[in-house]
């Protein structure tokens, strides 16, 4: 075929086809992904099982995390393991077309993200001593009665997001110095949901059948009416947009526009189930018993739920047994630490505090 009649052919097709010039069109894909792995704390495998504290890790196959305080002392605040695996598909697909004094704009988009989180944070124990017993913090600790402990069972995460969206868009040049742009965007909110279905709402009245022993009107995922990600998806998110830019004069300019947008919640909003019942369960003791046996007088209702109940009174005669418990061997950790040489003696006010109260205890006045 000659130049000449290629270009005849090329011009007849135009003139047959004039309203259906071709759209610019861009698809683009994308993968992105994010991996964190906290440092396990440095341990030589001494537990507190191992020195004698009765309470069991909820992460034995970890080092075991130390963490805790006595008051004007010292202050232990080791990192605990945290894992994360992120990835974020997306895909998207734009086209463009110019007729005359309209440039026409639409596409769509589907994405997806994942968030697997692991952390292990409190799955030991944390004692706190603030001297609320022998008035001096250090003597709570030589004398093994903590004001506060916290423990906790390891927290999954396995978030999934997916969201899509379409649009279309019309800028419009009425005049040279006038312009209008309308458009539409279709973006439905699909509510995030947990591949291990760790997902809880309020349904008044509701009891759940998933988790038998859960209070009324707390429901999870399988119970009925309660969908995947805990609502239904919200499908009517149309949000119109419409904007003008005029330009009376060489030097004026005159702009204005409205539209509908639609927030979409942080997708680590749903991490949050994962550190409440029964998928986790999250303790604080107030006065344990000792530090060798802080859960004693404890009763576990079974399925994670977790009862306390104990008088003051209950708890002032267990707290003063615990430290008669105690005395003895904390006199003999109290003259070994102070023989070891290198060791910074505390104040002698403080000395007398701690001798104070242990007499105190001896005699159980305290």
């Amino acid at each position: 075929m000659s130049l000449a009649r290629l270009f005849l052919r090329q011009l007849a097709e135009r003139r047959t086809h004039p309203e259906l010039p071709r759209p610019r069109s861009r698809l683009s894909r994308q993968h992105l992904r994010r991996a964190l792995r906290r440092p396990l704390p440095v341990g030589n495998g001494v537990t507190y099982e191992c020195l004698g504290v009765n309470i069991r890790s909820d992460t034995p196959q970890y080092t075991t995390n130390y963490r805790g305080s006595v008051t004007g002392f010292w202050n232990l605040a080791q990192d605990n393991l945290v894992t994360i695996d992120r990835h974020t598909y997306q895909f998207q697909d734009n086209a463009s077309l110019i007729r005359g004094g309209h440039m026409i704009k639409f596409g769509g988009e589907f994405r997806r993200a994942s968030s697997d989180r692991n952390t292990a944070n409190l799955t030991d124990p944390q004692f706190m001593f603030d001297g609320r017993f022998a008035v001096n913090a250090f003597a709570d600790f030589i004398l093994g009665l903590p004001s506060r402990m916290d423990q906790g069972s390891l927290r999954v995460n396995a978030v999934r997001a997916p969201a899509y969206a379409a649009y279309m868009q019309d800028d419009w040049k009425v005049r040279p110095n006038f312009s209008i742009t309308m458009g539409v965007r279709y973006e439905p909110l699909i509510p995030f949901y947990d591949a291990n279905d760790r997902v809880s709402v309020f349904r008044a009245g509701q009891q759940s059948t998933t988790y038998p022993t859960a209070p009324r009107g707390l429901v999870f995922v399988g119970d009925q009416g309660v969908a995947k990600g805990g609502a239904p998806v919200d499908a009517n998110n149309f949000g119109p947009r419409i904007g003008f830019a005029w330009s009376p004069k060489n030097k004026t300019s005159i702009r204005g526009a409205y539209g509908v947008f639609f927030e979409t919640p942080a997708i680590h909003q749903l991490s949050a189930f994962s550190s409440t019942q029964p998928f986790s369960s999250q303790v604080q003791v107030n006065q344990p018993f000792s530090f060798s046996d802080p859960y004693r007088g404890r009763v576990n209702a079974g399925d994670g739920y977790l009862v306390l109940a104990e008088s003051d009174a209950a708890q002032k005669r267990r707290h003063v047994a615990a430290a008669r418990e105690c005395y003895s061997e904390a006199m003999d950790v109290w003259k070994a630490i102070q023989s070891q040489p290198g060791f910074l003696p505390i104040h002698r006010k403080e000395m007398e505090t701690v001798a104070a109260a242990l007499a105190k205890l001896e005699r159980g006045a305290l």
